[in-house]
């Protein structure tokens, strides 16, 4: 479990191109599931882990439509669920707000915020996962790009 505000923080930062697949919430937890693109690494496109965030008081989407400048907001999980959200950063106000920037499916963009005290991870097979192995994952993940830019670099350079 995490309680401490800055590793609540340090989480989060590795949330991007996080999707959300799934949204329960029963005040005061939230339960998210999300597909993670590091799955990728070990050839399951579809590998998902279980954020579940305690004191949990308040969850708000607010969400653009494609067509509209107009803001829309909802508090309704299966509405969120439908938007497709993928999380591209967050921002964190104290002394417990954490809002997600979010590209969408069905939307233009969306910000969801929710109030959080603690945090727990699940992975794949229901195992509790601890951050170190989420930063661990993250830096296979980022070595991973880095070596796939070099490549490209390297490819264009003997091509000319």
């Amino acid at each position: 479990m995490i309680k401490d505000r800055q590793k609540i923080g340090d989480l989060f930062s590795m949330f991007h191109d996080f999707e959300i697949v799934e949204i329960e919430f029963n005040k005061p937890y939230l339960l998210l599931t999300v597909r993670i693109p590091w799955g990728q690494l070990w050839q399951d496109m579809d590998y998902q882990i279980k954020v579940s965030i305690s004191g949990c008081e308040f969850l708000l989407c607010k969400y653009w439509k494609s067509n509209s400048s107009e803001t829309h907001n909802t508090d309704n999980p299966k509405e969120i669920e439908f938007l497709e959200l993928d999380v591209q950063r967050h921002r964190y106000t104290a002394p417990n707000t954490y809002e997600f920037v979010c590209n969408g499916n069905n939307c233009a963009g969306a910000e969801l915020t929710f109030t959080a005290d603690k945090v727990e991870l699940w992975d794949k097979s229901g195992e509790s996962l601890k951050l170190d192995k989420m930063k661990g994952w993250a830096t296979d993940w980022w070595n991973n790009i880095q070596q796939m830019w070099d490549e490209q670099k390297d490819d264009k350079k003997n091509n000319y």
